[in-house]
């Protein structure tokens, strides 16, 4: 929650409480288990955030 109001991007998982906070529009999110998708959503915020 702290990230998100401090404007950051976030990823993490749709169970438990952060199904009540966890929308396309403020992170990306994997359902429980996968941890595959996971890595590939932290990849992607890696990518996005790399000097062009």
């Amino acid at each position: 929650m702290e990230a998100m109001a401090a404007g950051c991007v976030v990823t993490g998982f749709t169970v438990g409480g952060g199904q009540e906070y966890a929308k396309h529009a403020n992170g990306l999110w994997v359902g429980e288990g996968p941890l595959p998708a996971m890595d590939l959503a932290i990849a992607s915020l890696l990518v996005m955030d790399a000097p062009k």
